[in-house]
């Protein structure tokens, strides 16, 4: 069974605000074959038992299934807890079991989450076997001959996008994840797809959702970066940030009414959780090899070419663009000069390249890039034509689409107050 980080927290999360009673629902996914991505929360009708037993209400599942069915959704398993007992599938759990779905059973001690694992049934009634339980961190995407993009499942740990290269008698990855556990899984994908572990990797620029997954790869892989990069990774203080960080977001979470929008901050709190999770354990890990302009890295298959103006550029037209470019989403001025960003895609415009890897978003073409061009160029002209009142505007087609619609105002006003 395979499961994204999100859909298994919903889990956990129900789990937890149900014990000491047993909890229910469905897991779905796109097709029966695909990752459950998204969870429904079912009603239990046990109520004399319902600290050990479960029965799913019938109107919840009939209300879900026709949902699914509308937006083209399938239903392939379900999930239940088991309060201060081990998540193995009973006798009881067996009987009324159907051959075809997944059932997920999560073990609730005290009110938090322990152990999850996953059953399918042989029979209609039983016996229940084990099915292994894999955590997706990202999606694999091939790009071309050699080349794979790991694009980031919300709330995952992930964050931002990664790549893995393989040069024929080396692997390259391309940014590491916001996690050591979402490293951890993309180091697993470069060995399996290339039969190695990684040579070299890459740290596009110096944001933790791309460096902190570091430590899994060293110190067999050399870890590369400009200098200016480096610098940077060696002065941010991380640790110190994100508890403020955090609390931030709740309370703006708890003010948001926009579904959309609570959504996004949902899963940057999700990722910024598994993040306080993992900081007992996290070593920060630094480029040892650093460039200024450009570096060749030489395979027997492939090269890989590392400018500092567009990412890691590979042979067959593939870029992988770092935060220089995200695909259907909003970027943050703050976190650089915009204007910057319009020269450096100004010059990967005249590079001969088909796809392009994002920072944060699907796989993309030239066209996305051309999109953020006319994102930069919309948003300075708004704040030069309309100056403060352009803040209260709505965000302009196509973007009012794009994920992290919140920041348009705020770029707006990063570009009003640099003049």
């Amino acid at each position: 069974m395979r499961i994204t980080r999100r859909a298994l927290q919903e889990v956990n999360q129900h789990a937890g605000e149900g014990y000491p009673y047993e909890i229910c629902g469905m897991l779905i996914a796109e097709r029966r074959t695909d990752p459950v991505t998204q969870t429904r929360r079912v009603r239990n009708v046990m109520v004399e038992r319902a600290r050990d037993r479960y029965e799913m209400d019938p109107r919840d599942q009939i209300r879900i299934q026709r949902e699914c069915d509308a937006a083209g959704l399938e239903i392939v398993g379900y999930y239940h807890s088991h309060p201060d007992h081990p998540a193995q599938a009973s006798i009881t759990d067996a009987q009324r079991s159907w051959a075809g779905p997944v059932y997920l059973i999560v073990s609730c001690a005290r009110g938090r989450v322990v152990d999850a694992n996953a059953f399918v049934a042989e029979h209609d009634g039983g016996p229940m076997r084990g099915e292994p339980l894999e955590v997706l961190h990202f999606t694999l995407e091939r790009v071309a001959d050699g080349v794979h993009a790991a694009i980031a499942l919300p709330g995952s740990g992930a964050q931002g996008n990664a790549a893995i290269v393989d040069l024929g008698d080396r692997t390259l990855v391309f940014d590491t994840l916001l996690t050591p556990q979402a490293a951890t899984a993309l180091r697993a994908a470069a060995e399996r797809l290339t039969g190695r572990p990684p040579t070299w990797v890459v740290n596009s620029h110096w944001h933790a959702d791309h460096v902190l997954g570091n430590q899994v790869f060293a110190p067999e892989a050399t870890i590369v970066a400009t200098r200016r990069t480096r610098d940077l990774m060696l002065a941010h203080r991380l640790a110190e940030r994100l508890p403020g960080t955090l609390a931030s977001r709740e309370q703006e979470l708890a003010g948001e009414q926009d579904p959309e929008r609570r959504r996004s901050i949902a899963d940057e709190l999700a990722e910024g959780r598994l993040l306080m999770e993992a900081l007992p354990d996290l070593r920060r890990v630094h480029p040892s090899l650093t460039f200024e302009q450009r570096l060749t890295v030489h395979g027997s298959d492939r090269r890989a070419e590392l400018l500092t103006y567009g990412g890691g550029h590979p042979d067959d037209r593939v870029a992988l663009m770092g935060d220089l470019l995200l695909v259907r989403s909003h970027p943050l001025f703050a976190h650089g000069d915009p204007w910057a960003l319009r020269r450096a895609l100004e010059r990967v415009r005249e590079l001969d390249l088909d796809r392009l890897v994002p920072g944060h978003g699907p796989v993309g073409s030239v066209d996305d890039l051309d999109l953020l061009l006319r994102y930069l160029s919309t948003v300075e002209e708004m704040a030069r034509s309309d100056g403060e009142r352009a803040l209260e505007a709505p965000v302009p087609s196509p973007f009012d689409g794009w994920a992290a619609s919140g920041l348009f105002a705020r770029n707006l006003r990063f570009v009003l107050e640099r003049g």
